[in-house]
Parts: C-alpha cells; sequence; structure tokens
C-alpha cells in the first residue's frame, strides 16, 4: 500500500500500517527477528511519510519503530540493514527538529546521519553517500543556525 500510486496516498499509508502492524503480529522478534525489524523499519517509513494528522505524533511513532529496528540491525551483523536504519531516523529527526524547534533532535540527525555514512561507505554502497551529506550539510547548517550553504560537506 506504502508504495501504490494513488491520489489518496494518506490512505495508502494508513493502509500499509495497518497490514504492518498485522505482520507484526507473526513477524515477532522472538521467532522472526531480521523480519521484524525490516517491517518496524517499513512502519516507520509509512508513519514517517504521512502527511494527515499530528505530524509530530507521526514522526514520534517513525522514531520509535526506526529505534525498535536498530534493537535488531546491528552494524555489525546487518551493516547494510543498520546504515539505512540510521539514514531513515537521520532524516525522520531532522524533520521532528523542524516541528518541534530543538536542536537536541538536531544533533540526533546529525549523529544517525554520520553513522549512516559510514555505515554505507564500509559496505560500498556510495551511491547514497550524496544524498546523506547533503542532509548533513542541511543539519549542520541549522545547527549553526545559517541557510546551508550549496555545496554538501564532502568530509
Amino acid at each position: 500500500y506504502a508504495d501504490i500510486p494513488d491520489v489518496d496516498r494518506g490512505a495508502n499509508l494508513l493502509a500499509a500500517i495497518a497490514c504492518y502492524n498485522a505482520a507484526l503480529k507473526v513477524y515477532t522478534r522472538e521467532a522472526f527477528p531480521r523480519d521484524w525489524a525490516m517491517t518496524q523499519n517499513n512502519l516507520g517509513a509509512a508513519y514517517a511519510d504521512i502527511s494527515d494528522g499530528d505530524k509530530g505524533a507521526n514522526l514520534r511513532a517513525a522514531i520509535v519503530c526506526y529505534e525498535a529496528a536498530l534493537t535488531v540491525r546491528k552494524n555489525e551483523a546487518f551493516p547494510h540493514d543498520w546504515a539505512g536504519t540510521q539514514n531513515n531516523l537521520g532524516f525522520a529527526y531532522e524533520s521532528y527538529a523542524e516541528i518541534e524547534g530543538h536542536d537536541k533532535y538536531l544533533q540526533q540527525a546529525e549523529e544517525h546521519l554520520l553513522n549512516s555514512e559510514k555505515g554505507f561507505t564500509v559496505v560500498g554502497m556510495t551511491m547514497h553517500l550524496p544524498t546523506v551529506r547533503e542532509a548533513l550539510t542541511r543539519v549542520r547548517a541549522k545547527l549553526n543556525h545559517r541557510e546551508p550553504a550549496n555545496k554538501p560537506i564532502t568530509e
């Protein structure tokens, strides 16, 4: 449902959330940890994409799901999955910081984006690096209370 092109994306995302929650009744953390973590990550993505309703509550739900996924998606065991979830968490915290207006959420966004950058580099998924670095530039600019430069950081 989350990827179905439709006029009512919000309704599709709500249906996807219902499906992911149903899947979590079968894919328990104990019985199917990797599937459970993938479903948590996907559930987080659905919450992060909802534009209807309370955006702050949706982002908080997304953050909870991503953090849950990371309890299984450890860097040592699943480095690609870990990097992807770190990336999702970084973007969620950046969006949440816009709503809440607190630098602590931007600092968390920066931390997770740096983890994502490191993880994608280690596993050779360099195609993700420009997007991650652009986000890092944006987050750091917000932390410095200035507009981001046109050129992303290339540490």
